[in-house]
Formats: C-alpha cells, sequence, structure tokens
C-alpha cells in the first residue's frame, strides 16, 4: 500500500488521549507515525495511505494536514532558505517550520511546484532529503 508523508496538527484543546487514538487509527489502517509533536504543535508526522489521509480531511478535531519536506542533516541555512522562498514565490505558503527533531518544514504546496520540488530532490547535491505529499 502506497503511502506519502504529512504533518497532522489537533486544534487547542484537543487531549494527549486523543491523539493517541488517532496515531493508533494510522496505524490500524496501514500508515506509520514516525514523530509525535507535543510541545510546539499538538500531532504527529505519519506516512498516510491516501485513503486514510482523505478520511481525516474534514475531522472537526484536527486543524491542518499538510506536505512536510525534511532537509539533509548537512543543509545549510541558506539552502533551507532558498527552498522556503522558492515555495512562496510559487504561491505556496509556510506553515511551520522545524528544528530540533527534524530540519525542515510543513507548506502548503501546488501540485506542480510539488512536483518541481521532487526533480530536484533527485539530484545527489540536493540539500533536500524527502518531500512528503
Amino acid at each position: 500500500m502506497s503511502t506519502q508523508q504529512y504533518i497532522v496538527v489537533f486544534k487547542e484543546g484537543v487531549t494527549k488521549e486523543d491523539v493517541d487514538k488517532y496515531a493508533q487509527q494510522v496505524e490500524d489502517n496501514g500508515g506509520n507515525v514516525t514523530n509525535r509533536y507535543e510541545s510546539v504543535l499538538n500531532g504527529f508526522a505519519a506516512h498516510l495511505p491516501e485513503s486514510f489521509f482523505l478520511s481525516l480531511q474534514d475531522d472537526g478535531l484536527i486543524d491542518y494536514i499538510d506536505s512536510i519536506i525534511i532537509f539533509k542533516d548537512s543543509a545549510s541555512p541558506e539552502e533551507i532558505a532558498a527552498v522556503m522562498e522558492q515555495v512562496r514565490q510559487a504561491g505556496g505558503q509556510i506553515i511551520n517550520t522545524y528544528n530540533s527533531v527534524i530540519k525542515g518544514f510543513a507548506a502548503t504546496l501546488s501540485e506542480s511546484h510539488l512536483q518541481a520540488l521532487r526533480s530536484i530532490t533527485r539530484s545527489p547535491n540536493s540539500a533536500i532529503k524527502y518531500i512528503g505529499s
């Protein structure tokens, strides 16, 4: 079963127990939770099968679900800033940046820009490690 990586962020006031239930549902539906966030964000990063991703779209407890771009550990701040600027110039919006557990950001991206970034990732010199969605 094919999965894509997303970041799932819950609305303020959603309990840890509720988030735990969703994380278990991800696993039960063929996905995999890769990181849990509890201090800055209330949510998790996960590989989600498309059918399960679609079922979460209108869930009342979820604030947003977005693509996630993860950089190689060796990526410089300048390389990350350049990719973020490309996203903005293409009409995307940076939702959150991450520097502690992972080096990357969540963003809204058009399908065409997502494909363009994926083609850059194939280069051995690319600073990007992974693009989800």
